[in-house]
């Protein structure tokens, strides 16, 4: 299978300019937590409800608010986002997308085309719900399995590629996360389209 037979089409985007208060508007009437920013058309960038979150005044809302503090509302989109986007193509498959995700320490991965407009978005949660339909349990690996790719049982004593779900161990080559839980430190290009 396939990114195109999990993700969710038509993803909600943001522009480069638009304020905070637009993004948190969006945030509070929806149930996700990623937006796309594109410029042109583009996919330029990605903005989480944790960025957001990491950028407002604490005191927005409150009885405690200063002028200062509603003025983070107006702070724009481009100033929060993160830039250094990880993509994948709609024939990327599943198993190179959730080795993304851990490699990279991230929870989305925007699905664009050639050239690099937005098709959809892929998240942990859509890789879980996946798992989930697929009767994936501890135990059992994702992987190239004695049954080929995809989902294939668990054999004592065979230790094949992927991630093991029972104890949740990391793709071989996964890097360290940096002390303080924080992601690890990207090495790649600002953007990067996985060929599938």
């Amino acid at each position: 299978m396939n990114v195109l037979d999990i993700m969710t089409p038509d993803a909600v985007t943001v522009g480069m300019d638009d304020s905070l208060e637009t993004v948190r508007a969006i945030f509070n009437s929806h149930r996700f937590h990623h937006l796309l920013v594109i410029d042109q058309g583009r996919c330029v960038g990605v903005i989480s409800d944790r960025d957001l979150l990491r950028n407002l005044s604490p005191f927005v809302g409150t009885k405690s608010e200063r002028t200062q503090d509603a003025w983070s509302l107006q702070r724009k989109v481009h100033q929060i986002m993160t830039r250094a986007v990880v993509a994948v193509r709609v024939d990327t498959p599943i198993r190179d997308c959730m080795a993304l995700l851990l490699r990279h320490g991230i929870s989305c991965l925007p699905v664009l085309d050639d050239r690099h407009r937005p098709l959809g978005i892929v998240t942990w949660h859509d890789l879980l719900a996946y798992a989930m339909r697929c009767g994936i349990e501890p135990g059992c690996t994702v992987g190239h399995g004695p049954h080929g790719p995809g989902v294939s049982p668990a054999h004592p004593g065979a230790s094949p590629p992927g991630v093991n779900l029972g104890d949740a161990t990391a793709l071989p080559g996964t890097p360290t996360p940096r002390p303080g839980n924080g992601p690890p430190e990207s090495d790649g290009p600002r953007l990067r389209l996985v060929n599938g």
